[in-house]
């Protein structure tokens, strides 16, 4: 939980926050890391996000599996579909291949062009 907020970046005036888990932390947590599926709800819980991101390294696949949280307003199932993903208004999720460096800016583009509508 703490590497989570150690590495949580701020965009767009604090509008997206976004952290990563890599195969790496898995190895080295994996007794502390029980069940990641609250901490994405973490971050959006955030004074002033709209977007919570979560990237999660996945094994074998050359790329990441981002989770994306928001309150609603934004709707991050439509921001996902943009990157062959999909889900809820709320809650949605895709995988994104790529370097935590691509799949980040990859998200980030996603994310700021479903907060212009």
């Amino acid at each position: 939980e703490k590497l989570i907020y150690e590495r949580l970046e701020f965009i767009e005036n604090g509008k997206i926050a976004i952290t990563y888990l890599t195969l790496k932390d898995y190895a080295e947590y994996s007794n502390d890391m029980g069940d990641d599926e609250g901490l994405v709800e973490m971050i959006r819980d955030i004074e002033d996000v709209e977007v919570a991101v979560l990237l999660k390294e996945k094994e074998g696949a050359n790329g990441y599996k981002a989770s994306l949280r928001s309150h609603e307003v934004i709707n991050v199932s439509d921001i996902c579909m943009l990157l062959g993903g999909g889900g809820h208004r709320g809650a949605a999720g895709c995988f994104v291949s790529g370097t935590l460096e691509q799949a980040k800016n990859k998200v980030i583009n996603a994310v700021k062009q479903g907060l212009k509508k």
